[in-house]
């Protein structure tokens, strides 16, 4: 389907997923979304798609770098 990885999670009911996938440089984010949608109304006619976020590579970098500027500044605060 061009998901390089996809993580399925439990969201809310038991009848809610939540879907997380790395896009390919092929694909857009749309694109992909569609596709995954119609492979899973092939399966259960009844599936709706709720809304379809993307964060896109800044956003992730920023994730990162405050993470790891978090975890330092914890190590440097217990080892106090």
């Amino acid at each position: 389907m061009g998901c390089m990885m996809c993580l399925v999670q439990n969201f809310g009911s038991s009848h809610d997923v939540l879907l997380r996938y790395r896009l390919s440089r092929m694909l857009w984010a749309a694109k992909l979304s569609e596709q995954i949608l119609d492979k899973l109304r092939q399966q259960d006619a009844s599936v709706e798609m709720r809304r379809v976020e993307f964060v896109g590579p800044q956003v992730g970098k920023d994730l990162v770098e405050n993470g790891a500027l978090a975890l330092l500044l914890v190590s440097i605060g217990i080892a106090c």
